[in-house]
C-alpha cells in the first residue's frame, strides 16, 4: 500500500496535537450473579439469629460509612493510622461489651483457638477518649438486646447454615453457563450477590460480593491461614503487575466480620474490562464472618464512591469510568432468584421495560438519594426520606417510629421485638396489603413474596422485610436493600451521579 506525501502532510497536524485514542470497549460487559442467604431454617421458618446479624451489620455499615466520610474529609498528618485506630477501638468496645473480663489496649491482635479475631487494639494504642466512638448509647442497648435474642433462639431453632437448608437458584460454587463476554453472577442465598473478577498477571479468577454500600476491594492473601481455607487466595508475589503500596488495612463490622492485611496495586478485570494499578487488599486475616461456610465469595468489591473508601482509592468500575474504558460510565443490576446480572458500561435493555426513573445522588459517598414516600395499598403513609441504595443489604431499614407507622396500616401487623428481634414486625402470611416506595414521582411496589422475609414456626404469621432501626432513625437515612431491589432494574449512573429504577421485563 502506497501513501502519498499529500496524505502524510494532511495527518501531521493531528499527530502533532496528539489526537486521543478511544480505548473504550464497544459494548457493555455483563456478569451473571448468584445470591447467598441463610435466613430460612430446615422447617421453612425464619432464623431470628441471622435476621438480627443482618440488621446489626447493615446498621454498623451505615455508621462506619459516615465515620469514614468524616475522616476522609479532614486533612490529618497520619490519617491512615488514625482511621485504623478508630476501627480497632470500635471493635474493641464491641468485644469488651461481650467479654467484660477481657482487658483492652494491651494485646496485639492474634488468632484464637476458636478461629475468631480478638478485637483488642495494638499495644500503646489506648482507646479511651477516641474521637471515633462506635455507636450511641441507644444503639449499644439495641445490639445488646439483639445478642440476647440471638442467644435465646440459638437453643431452640435449627441452624440456618446447615448444608441441608441451602436453597438457591444455583448451588453454591456452581455457575450457570454464560455467553461470550459474560461471567456468572451468583445469589448466595439472599444475603449477598456475587460474581467473578480476575486480578494479577497472569490473571487469576476470584468470586466477590458486589456491594454498593461500601467502596473497598479485598481478597484473602496468600499468607492468610485464618478462616481462608477453600477460598482462592490472592498472591501478589506471583503477579508481575503487582506492586506494594506499603500500607495496611483493617475493615470490620459489629457482627464480628473483619479482614486485615496489606494493600497492593495490580491489574484487575471485570466483564472484559481491565484496569491497571487498581488498589486491592490482600488479607492476612479473615474473621469467621468471611469463612467460606458463612461467606462463599472469596472477597468483597465495594461499588460506592471514593469518599466512603477506607483504602482512599476509587472502586474498580469508577476507576474504569475515570479512565474512559467504558462505553458509558454506568453499571446496572438485575437481582432475582434467576437470571441475575451485573451490566458494566451500560444497561441491558432486554431486562427492563418502559422508562427509567432517575433520582440524583445527594452526596457522593454512599449511593444516597431522596425517596418521595412510602405507601400501603396506594395510600401514602410516610413522607420523603434520604435513602441509601445498598446491594450489600438484604433488608429495608427505616427509623423505628416510621416503620411502626407503616405497619399500623397493615391489618393484623404486630411489633415482634420481643419474640423475633428488635425492629421486626409480623403480619398474617395471607395478607393482601401492598407496600410501595416512590422515587421520582413513580411508585415501585414490593411484591408480596419479597415483602415476606419469612414465616414464623406457626406458619400463620410472617416477618416483614422492612424493619425498624435505631441507627437509621438517628441518621435520618433509610437503607434500601435487595428485598426492594429485586423488584426493579437498578441503574447506577456514575457520570451523571444518579440512580435509576425501571420495571423488570
Amino acid at each position: 500500500m502506497r501513501v502519498s506525501a499529500a496524505a502524510l502532510l494532511a495527518v501531521l497536524p493531528c499527530l502533532a496535537v496528539g489526537v486521543p485514542h478511544d480505548t473504550r470497549a464497544p459494548t457493555p460487559g455483563r456478569i451473571s450473579i448468584t445470591k447467598h442467604s441463610a435466613l430460612i431454617n430446615k422447617d421453612g421458618s425464619l432464623d431470628p439469629r441471622v435476621l438480627q446479624k443482618q440488621i446489626i451489620r447493615a446498621e454498623d455499615k451505615l455508621w462506619q460509612g459516615r465515620q469514614q466520610i468524616q475522616r476522609n474529609s479532614i486533612a490529618q498528618v497520619d490519617e491512615t493510622k488514625e482511621s485504623k485506630r478508630g476501627i480497632i477501638c470500635a471493635l474493641d468496645k464491641h468485644h469488651r461489651a461481650q467479654h467484660p473480663h477481657h482487658q483492652s489496649g494491651t494485646v496485639e491482635p492474634s488468632p484464637t483457638s476458636t478461629g475468631q479475631l480478638p478485637h483488642s487494639p495494638p499495644t500503646g494504642t489506648p482507646c479511651s477518649g477516641t474521637a471515633f466512638e462506635p455507636l450511641d448509647a441507644r444503639h449499644n442497648a439495641y445490639r445488646r438486646g439483639s445478642r440476647n435474642l440471638i442467644q435465646r433462639h440459638a437453643t431452640r431453632l435449627p441452624r440456618a447454615d446447615d448444608p441441608a437448608t441451602v436453597s438457591s437458584a444455583a448451588p453454591s460454587g456452581a455457575s450457570p453457563s454464560s455467553a461470550p463476554g459474560q461471567d456468572p453472577l451468583d445469589n448466595d442465598r439472599g444475603v449477598m450477590w456475587f460474581g467473578k473478577v480476575s486480578v494479577g498477571t497472569p490473571p487469576v479468577e476470584y468470586t466477590v460480593d458486589f456491594d454498593t454500600g461500601s467502596s473497598d476491594f479485598f481478597l484473602p492473601g496468600a499468607d492468610c491461614n485464618l478462616n481462608c481455607d477453600s477460598h482462592t487466595k490472592y498472591d501478589p508475589h506471583s503477579s508481575s503487575s503487582a506492586s506494594p503500596q506499603n500500607r495496611g488495612f483493617i475493615v470490620g463490622f459489629a457482627d464480628g466480620s473483619m479482614a486485615a492485611g496489606d494493600l497492593f496495586a495490580d491489574t484487575a478485570s471485570i466483564a472484559g474490562f481491565s484496569a491497571t494499578n487498581q488498589t486491592v487488599g490482600a488479607a492476612s486475616q479473615y474473621s469467621k464472618g468471611f469463612a467460606v461456610d458463612v461467606s462463599p465469595p472469596d472477597g468483597l468489591m465495594g461499588l460506592a464512591f471514593e469518599p466512603l473508601a477506607t483504602f482512599e482509592a476509587p472502586n474498580l468500575i469508577q476507576f474504569l469510568a475515570d479512565n474512559n474504558q467504558l462505553p458509558e460510565p454506568v453499571f446496572a443490576f438485575k437481582l432475582a432468584a434467576e437470571g441475575s446480572e451485573l451490566s458494566i458500561g451500560g444497561t441491558n435493555p432486554a431486562l427492563f421495560k418502559g422508562d427509567i426513573t432517575f433520582t440524583p445522588v445527594t452526596q457522593q459517598a454512599f449511593w444516597e438519594i431522596k425517596m418521595d414516600s412510602v405507601a400501603v395499598d396506594g395510600n401514602q403513609v410516610l413522607g420523603p426520606a434520604d435513602v441509601i441504595i445498598d446491594t450489600g443489604t438484604t433488608l429495608v431499614l427505616g427509623g423505628f417510629d416510621q416503620v411502626a407507622e407503616l405497619y399500623k396500616k397493615i391489618p393484623g401487623a404486630q411489633d415482634a421485638s420481643s419474640s423475633v428481634g428488635l425492629g421486626a414486625f409480623t403480619f398474617p402470611c395471607n395478607s393482601t396489603s401492598a407496600v410501595s416506595l416512590s422515587f421520582g414521582g413513580k411508585q415501585f411496589p414490593i411484591s408480596p413474596d419479597l415483602f415476606i422475609l419469612g414465616p414464623l414456626p406457626d406458619g400463620q404469621n410472617c416477618v416483614g422485610s422492612i424493619v425498624g432501626s435505631s441507627v437509621a432513625a438517628g441518621d435520618a437515612s433509610w437503607i434500601i436493600g435487595d428485598r426492594f431491589l429485586q423488584n426493579v432494574y437498578t441503574i447506577f449512573d456514575i457520570g451523571n451521579s444518579q440512580v435509576g429504577f425501571a420495571e423488570l421485563a
